[in-house]
């Protein structure tokens, strides 16, 4: 069964399995198959546990974390460690997370952001992906953001660091670049009436994908549009800078 998969794929490190018997208080020793995981410790979350927890734990996490069902985050939180989600998993975040230092952040299913997301780090989207940052919600990454799944921002989505995005882009809300993004053959930045993307004079974009217009796009930085790429435009460019 899938318990003795995790169980023989750990061997002798310290794992703990969530089941959910009691309700979804993560500090519930009874939640767990062998204690509330602590620092150091491996946490794995399975899809058929009956209630799917809320994390309740230290606000640093130092532990590695694999996500087969649904975690939530109702609380300040710093990832020091390693979280993994995997396919058809979701991650829920309503509050403040950090992902710090050179720590993976892998999604591979769904991370729904309704607060605030600020990536330090490494994160990395897989094709399996989707991030859905909501309105009124913020993502930001000031480190590495690879991305190879889909994103839909609703919210204000702002790279400071290094972006690179290999699929589709829906955007209905604020997209910042104030660092370095690109959007690679067959990549796609649809931005909606009423949506903004803006280039700061710190910013670079370059793109060789499709971006249908129907927004605002503001450059202010460099703005570089490659041979393969497809710009309609049915809204409103402002270019103050490098347009090439």
């Amino acid at each position: 069964t899938l318990l003795f998969v995790f169980l023989g794929i750990v061997g002798g490190f310290s794992q703990t399995l969530w089941s959910g018997a009691v309700d979804s208080d993560w500090n519930k020793p009874a939640n767990w198959t062998a204690g509330v995981p602590g620092s150091g410790s491996t946490a794995t979350i399975l899809a058929a546990s009956p209630n799917q927890p809320i994390y309740g734990g230290a606000t640093v996490i130092n532990m590695t974390i694999e996500n087969f069902g649904s975690l939530t985050f109702n609380s300040t939180v710093y990832n020091t460690g390693a979280i993994t989600n995997f396919a058809d998993a979701t991650l829920i975040n309503n509050d403040l997370f950090v992902n710090a230092g050179t720590i993976f952040f892998n999604n591979d299913g769904n991370l729904n952001n309704n607060g605030d997301f600020e990536n330090y780090g490494t994160y990395d989207h897989a094709a399996s992906a989707v991030l859905n940052n909501v309105s009124g919600a913020t993502f930001t990454s000031y480190g590495l953001f690879n991305s190879n799944g889909q994103i839909n921002n609703d919210g204000q989505l702002t790279i400071i660091g290094v972006f690179s995005n290999t699929n589709g882009m829906e955007n209905n809300g604020t997209f910042t670049i104030a660092g370095d993004a690109s959007f690679p053959a067959s990549s796609s930045l649809n931005n909606a009436a009423g949506a903004t993307v803006n280039i700061t004079a710190t910013g670079m974009l370059v793109f060789n994908g499709t971006l249908p217009n129907s927004g605002t796009i503001s450059n202010a930085g460099n703005f570089v549009l490659q041979n393969a790429s497809i710009l309609t435009n049915d809204g409103s460019v402002t270019n103050n800078d490098e347009l090439v």
